[in-house]
């Protein structure tokens, strides 16, 4: 596993170029001279948690901080459970305020311990971020 030594972005073993700085990638030489940054990485995702019944059955879910580090996988975070709206067919919904709250309460949580966004994934709640491992 190797990062960016700019940015500290996890880099494919094929890659030339950091895909989040556009740094270039140093050659082997200069890794040895200096060890990379250490980093633990995270990135929020939603889980689902269940099914509300009645008579508008809705979906209940929320956010997730999903993180890495040199101990292996863990929770870095979660925001509050938030259940579905009737319209929103494809739970989490941008349009819906309750769910981007809950995603930005959640991100302003990992801003607070440390962390620090560095990428948007595919879908609008996909936020990662990195935060340096404390000098050993």
């Amino acid at each position: 596993m190797s990062f960016c030594h700019h940015c500290g972005t996890e880099l494919p073993a094929a890659a030339n170029f950091c895909s989040h700085c556009g740094t270039e990638r140093r050659a082997r030489e200069e890794k040895r001279d200096q060890p990379p940054p250490e980093w633990e990485t995270c990135e929020i995702l939603p889980d689902l948690l269940g099914e509300k019944w009645g008579i508008f059955p809705r979906d209940v879910f929320q956010f997730r901080a999903q993180a890495k580090g040199p101990g292996g996988e863990y929770e870095a975070g979660e925001s509050p459970q938030i259940k579905a709206g009737l319209g929103d067919y494809y739970a989490p919904n941008y349009e819906n305020k309750g769910h981007r709250k809950a995603l930005a309460a959640l991100a302003d949580s990992l801003e607070k311990d440390g962390w620090e966004k560095i990428a948007k994934g595919e879908a609008w709640f996909n936020l990662k971020f990195r935060r340096r491992l404390p000098a050993k």
